[in-house]
């Protein structure tokens, strides 16, 4: 900054004109997609994680997960808050899958281990449409057998047993497609598959509370700072009830929360599917800038 301060030189800071909507970012897996990131009140951007990297130590236990921001703000996210890097908040309800706006498999997530991996198998961007394909069918099979997080666990008073949300499953395929169809809709398709019949918990986070139908399986949040509203609506050929909570796992604790800080409660809502060993789940989100709730 000081350089460019000290030269006598002037630059462009216009938004380039053939800036893609899209960015694959292969080496970490992740792609990220925007509606109009020239012009960020209206923009609607999405996050897609897949990495075969797995969860390490500052990574979490979030394969085929997926943020929504629309202008900024804070639609579908990932719950919890970064008070500690290893106490009971934080590996309970905020590095857990169950933090994340992924799935369950019988209430178990993502081991913490670079061998719990996902893959971005395929990305593609245009004007109208861009396209996303995550797997993370390896991503669910065992527990950590790291020191660290072994040592963690232990020093949090927590077990890695299915009691807390973590183990063996018998899930073999979970494929993720995302797609972002400009400007103000998205499409979450999912392909689950089990060796046996097993309870599917989709999940999804949101810094407001759900306005919940389950006759019509629809899923409303308002916010009323950026006055827009989201409704997201569920398709799939198993039976399902959703529920919603403002409650966490494992709260934060007081004693590390930091002093002017504000740790409002979020909702984490959970689609819970009969058991069964196929499943294909359809979510379509609108964003309505508008405020129309219908």
């Amino acid at each position: 900054r000081i350089y460019r301060i000290c030269r006598n030189s002037t630059y462009d800071t216009s938004f380039p004109e053939d800036a893609p909507k899209m960015k694959w970012y292969e080496d970490i897996g992740e792609v990220v997609m925007h509606s109009d990131l020239e012009h960020t009140a209206d923009n609607l951007t999405l996050s897609f994680r897949s990495s075969t990297f797995g969860s390490g130590s500052h990574t979490l236990a979030d394969q085929n997960s997926f943020n929504l921001l629309y202008g900024g703000k804070e639609v579908y996210y990932h719950s919890g808050y970064y008070t500690a890097f290893s106490d009971a908040h934080n590996l309970m309800s905020y590095r857990h899958t169950r933090a994340h706006n992924t799935i369950l498999v019988n209430g178990i997530g993502q081991a913490f281990s670079t061998e719990a991996y996902g893959m971005m198998l395929r990305a593609n961007g245009g004007t109208h449409i861009a396209y996303a394909l995550g797997d993370a069918s390896q991503a669910y099979g065992g527990i950590s057998n790291d020191p660290m997080w072994i040592q963690n666990f232990s020093d949090a008073g927590i077990e890695q047993t299915p009691e807390y949300g973590f183990g063996e499953t018998p899930l073999t395929k979970y494929r993720r497609q995302t797609l972002m169809l400009y400007p103000d809709i998205v499409l979450i398709y999912d392909e689950l598959e089990a060796s046996e019949p097993v309870r599917w918990d989709w999940l999804l986070h949101s810094p407001v509370q759900f306005q919940i139908d389950n006759a019509k399986h629809t899923m409303t949040t308002r916010y009323e700072e950026k006055q827009f509203s989201s409704v997201a609506q569920m398709f799939s050929n198993q039976a399902f009830e959703m529920t919603q909570t403002d409650q966490y796992v494992a709260p934060p604790d007081p004693k590390k929360m930091k002093k002017g800080v504000k740790y409002p409660n979020q909702w984490h809502l959970t689609s819970k599917f009969q058991p069964c060993a196929q499943n294909r789940i359809l979510t379509v989100i609108r964003i309505m800038p508008d405020g129309n709730k219908e």
